[in-house]
């Protein structure tokens, strides 16, 4: 027998992270937070009014046509859109389901894959076809893991070939876009309407650092309008129901083991020379 060690994953927290995916594109591309707190911006006066709120009773975001009141608050449609899914694991496959859901045309890439393959919510491209891809994707959801071939998978380059008025959402691992590439394509607008960030490229390196730590030292995040901040929440770790479904995950595993009377039975085996 290998005496070679067996790593394995858990897949329990999945379901958590795709759904805050999707909440993630759907704030980006509808402007949630943005309308929330509209800051009032009246042309035909040149001049920049005081942030105001719904909560204030500011309704200017709605744009119903009236003298003094700006244009609507731009939303993106999803319907009839395509979505690009980069990493069609665990995570990434229930995404595609619920864009499909939504009327989207669902493209995605699988490290695995060699050739296109199809299924019922998505055409899923092997990895190479990245560049094609991007110029069709109004919005795009990063997957992947983190490993030597996604690190700084979209760069200034990659973002630039996405259409106008597209969103990119991911809750995979910061570095794996390029973060001066990400805040001057926010920062100028010029093609990405919007993001959605759950991962970052600072992090605090000590439970008294929580309330005190920047998304980056190189860059200010926090300045973007356009952009929604989520502070990696999308394994929902400490939660009663992740712990639940980590303890049943890894009880399902065990047990796989034990009646087959090897540890290789196991799912979700980890290729360490792959990094996942």
């Amino acid at each position: 027998m290998s005496s070679k060690l067996v790593v394995c994953n858990l897949h329990h927290n999945a379901p958590m992270t795709a759904e805050l995916a999707v909440a993630l594109c759907l704030a980006a591309s509808k402007q949630i937070f943005e309308a929330d707190r509209f800051v009032s911006c009246f042309r035909a006066m040149d001049d920049v009014q005081p942030a105001r709120k719904l909560r204030q009773h500011d309704w200017s975001s709605r744009g119903i046509p009236c003298e003094g009141v700006p244009d609507p608050l731009p939303m993106l449609l999803l319907q009839g859109k395509v979505a690009l899914v980069v990493g069609y694991g665990e995570v990434g496959q229930r995404v595609a389901r619920i864009m499909s859901a939504f009327g989207m045309e669902v493209l995605a890439t699988r490290a695995s894959l060699s050739r296109v393959a199809r299924d019922k919510h998505a055409v899923v491209h092997p990895p190479a076809d990245l560049l094609s891809l991007l110029p069709r994707a109004n919005v795009v959801f990063l997957c992947v893991p983190l490993t030597s071939g996604t690190s700084k998978m979209l760069g200034r380059k990659e973002l630039a070939m996405l259409p106008k008025g597209s969103v990119l959402v991911n809750v995979s691992r910061g570095e794996v876009v390029d973060e001066d590439a990400l805040f001057e394509a926010l920062s100028q607008r010029e093609n990405l309407f919007a993001a959605g960030i759950d991962t970052w490229y600072n992090y605090p390196a000590t439970s008294k650092d929580t309330q005190s730590t920047p998304v980056s030292t190189r860059n200010d995040f926090s300045k973007l309008t356009n952009l929604v901040m989520s502070p990696h929440r999308g394994g929902a770790v400490g939660l009663e129901e992740t712990e639940s479904a980590r303890l049943s995950a890894i009880a399902e595993a065990l047990n796989l083991a034990a009646d087959r009377s090897d540890v290789r039975a196991m799912p979700c085996r980890v290729d360490v020379e792959r990094g996942y």
